[in-house]
């Protein structure tokens, strides 16, 4: 059984998880991104940020070694519970992400391509991939 949870303060996950203060992530570049850590049992083995502002999921990671084990979808469907009803939530992925791509696809309502410009306004950079927009709906 998975058990996620979510973070306002970047740091308090850092120095709860990791045990250090040795480094700190400047929170202001994180102002509007939630972050949620996803453990099973005492191991960690993803996060994500949900974006506040642009209602989007950001950066789902699963550890190389848990991959493919269903955990994507069980984070999604942690995800459908979650958001508040009538609410959508976007998920964008790089097309050439094939296994997230495979998970979103299964899981999740494919609306199509966004454009490069908007990446660049929601993440910061210009992207050398198309990516690709998928919806989540309670």
């Amino acid at each position: 059984m998975l058990t996620i949870k979510k973070y306002k303060r970047i740091n308090n996950a850092i120095k709860e998880y990791f045990n250090t203060n040795l480094f700190e992530i400047n929170q202001t570049k994180l102002n509007n991104k939630e972050l949620f850590i996803v453990k099973k049992g005492n191991e960690i083995i993803g996060s994500f940020f949900i974006n506040t502002k642009f209602d989007t999921l950001d950066t789902l990671f699963i550890v190389k070694n848990h991959r493919g084990k269903g955990y994507c979808s069980q984070i999604l469907d942690y995800l459908k519970k979650y958001i508040e009803p009538n609410k959508i939530l976007y998920v964008d992925v790089a097309s050439n992400n094939e296994s997230a791509m495979k998970c979103y696809a299964k899981e999740l309502e494919y609306i199509g391509n966004i454009q490069n410009e908007l990446v660049n306004e929601m993440y910061g950079f210009m992207p050398k991939t198309q990516f690709v927009r998928y919806v989540l709906k309670k």
